[in-house]
């Protein structure tokens, strides 16, 4: 019965998703399916995905490499590789109908998830192409060496595991997955939407990301392109958890019943030395325009399904929590119901080193101010809970909390030929809503003058400490214990209007 369902399903995606493949003539039976040159079909793909913002233009992968243990499938993963994958997406606004999905059994739906879950995935040599059109024109592009996702155990070891695991009075679904990333880069180029540079200088600048001296890099330089950012890291993990658990609680005595929906979330990146490269020539309007596309992208009201209706197994990835525990009520004989709703989504990251370089135009007085931050081990983690009764018998809540901690970082502002050192051994944060409460210890100041030496007696303070509340103004608190300061008059002025753009840089894009 698995086999059956499988090769139904694998047939369904051949005849949808891959418009150059003749499913007549695919052998699954045997076990391996080796496919070259297939094109994706991008309408189809892009129904399917049903977003308000993601239009699919082309796709195209050299090779598909499948291999099914038909003799095991409830045992043993499914793999499949997929070699030189070039997509291509447009941000553009795109119309989102609910169209009606085939239907299917529950069990169906249920088998297709186990193994769907336990997928083996890797991907060789991956080009992403994004382009958007708001204010400005965006083209960004993702370049991928090698992705590889499997599925393990709560001890992050690969491990084939039934995700379906019962709780008291119900059902639930957990799943661990590792995706492991390898020489991934990333850019973002920037210009007027009426620039008509060609193709090839364009392809160019992201293949030879370092090239500045053939005519292909001449031609970018006499457009009104730029590069907006960069970012590059070496290799990075990222370990997913997701589990979600559906239970009904009866209470003869109080006539009463109570149903419990519990979803939780956890991505955690590991992350090689993160590089990150920004040159916001227009900052205020990248911010109108990035607003403008996640107001766009945010997805219409969704209508309400019938009962009755059954889901597809199409519908694991959309609805990949709640799919699962699909079950038809039972006829109510309580005089009380109440839903409980708890939502928990928890995102970690982890670095040995941060580097981040970024150019800042002021456009009112024409300055350009320079900020470049090197760290050694970064932690960051942000925490998301969210409850609800139906009944308001527990008071609605929903918290949100960043925490992190930064090792050695030292920042750089540049001011034309003047320039700002600060440095502490360690910094701590904690985000809560719009305040963020802060601590750096060994705090060290130098001011530079026109590429002078700075003051031998700098700014200096064994401990520093406050809250920065952002909001219509930026309110900083600082406390110092205890604080030399040893700057000429010039070197303070140098620091006050570097603290000054960094203010006005906040109001520009906190206000575009």
């Amino acid at each position: 019965m698995i086999a059956s369902l499988l090769r139904s399903a694998l047939l369904r995606v051949a005849s949808e998703y891959l418009s150059n493949v003749d499913i007549n003539k695919l052998s699954l039976w045997s076990g391996h399916i080796a496919l070259e040159n297939v094109k994706l079909n991008a309408l189809a793909i892009t129904k399917s995905l049903n977003l308000p913002y993601i239009r699919m233009i082309s796709g195209e992968i050299n090779s598909i490499e499948l291999s099914i243990p038909w003799t095991s499938l409830s045992s043993r993963s499914v793999q499949l590789k997929l070699c030189q994958v070039f997509i291509e997406i447009s941000l553009s606004e795109n119309t989102v109908v609910n169209n009606p999905i085939q239907p299917v059994s529950e069990s169906e739906e249920t088998l297709l998830s186990k193994i769907i879950g336990n997928l083996d995935l890797e991907i060789q040599d991956l080009t992403v192409l994004i382009r958007g059109r708001e204010e400005a024109l965006y083209i960004g592009q993702l370049n991928l060496d090698k992705l590889k996702l499997y599925t393990t155990n709560e001890n992050w070891e690969e491990e084939f595991l039934n995700p379906f695991v019962q709780v008291p009075g119900g059902a639930g679904y957990r799943v661990w997955r590792k995706i492991e990333f390898t020489d991934m880069n990333f850019r973002i180029v920037s210009g007027s939407p009426d620039d008509t540079v060609s193709e090839i200088i364009l392809m160019h600048k992201f293949e030879k990301i370092k090239c500045w001296g053939c005519p292909l890099c001449h031609g970018f330089k006499s457009s009104s392109l730029y590069s907006l950012c960069t970012v590059r890291c070496q290799s990075f993990v990222l370990q997913s958890y997701i589990a979600s658990e559906h239970s009904i609680s009866h209470y003869k005595s109080h006539n009463a019943q109570l149903i419990k929906d519990l979803s939780t979330q956890q991505l955690k990146f590991l992350l090689a030395p993160l590089q990150v490269k920004l040159n916001l020539v227009n900052d205020t309007m990248f911010m109108r325009d990035f607003y403008g596309i996640l107001s766009k992208a945010t997805p219409p009201p969704v209508q309400t399904e019938n009962k009755d209706e059954s889901y597809s197994w199409w519908s694991w990835g959309r609805d990949f929590l709640l799919s699962p525990f699909y079950c038809s009520d039972a006829i109510n004989h309580h005089s009380h119901t109440e839903k409980l709703t708890v939502d928990s989504f928890l995102v970690s990251i982890q670095s040995p080193s941060l580097h981040i370089r970024s150019k800042i135009h002021n456009p009112i007085d024409l300055e350009i101010t320079r900020f470049n931050l090197t760290t050694g081990e970064f932690k960051s983690e942000a925490r998301t809970n969210y409850s609800e009764s139906s009944e308001g018998t527990i008071p609605k809540q929903c918290e949100k909390v960043t925490e992190g901690t930064v090792m050695c970082p030292l920042l750089s502002c540049h001011l034309k030929n003047d320039y700002v050192v600060f440095r502490t051994s360690d910094a701590n944060f904690s985000m809560v809503n719009d305040k963020v409460d802060y601590l750096a210890r060994e705090l060290i100041v130098h001011a530079f003058l026109s590429g002078n030496k700075a003051s031998s007696d700098a700014c200096r303070s064994s401990k520093l400490c406050g809250s920065i509340v952002f909001g219509n103004d930026l309110l900083m608190n600082i406390n110092t214990d205890p604080l030399s300061l040893g700057f000429s008059l010039e070197e303070m002025m140098i620091i006050i209007q570097i603290i000054l753009e960094a203010k006005s840089f906040y109001e520009r894009i906190s206000k575009p």
